[in-house]
């Protein structure tokens, strides 16, 4: 299963990424939601985790744009 965790904090989403990853998860992390927009451009992903509020695009936003290249976002 690949995962996308986006979050600017950068220990939180350290954190995410490496418990995710040690659970048998491919994990792409971004640090603002631009970045996370080309991640989700770029992959499928069966679960998207947004920070709600990022640098230049929001989780929010973020997460409006996942449309069918990501089976469940959570912001």
């Amino acid at each position: 299963m690949r995962i996308l965790v986006a979050e600017d904090d950068e220990a939180l989403r350290s954190v995410l990424e490496r418990g995710l990853k040690r659970a048998g998860y491919v994990v792409d992390s971004a640090a603002d939601g631009s970045e996370a927009l080309n991640y989700l451009r770029s992959y499928e992903y069966e679960v998207a985790i947004l920070d709600w509020r990022m640098p230049q695009l929001s989780g929010s936003r973020s997460s409006a744009r996942c449309g069918a290249r990501v089976q469940k976002c959570l912001s």
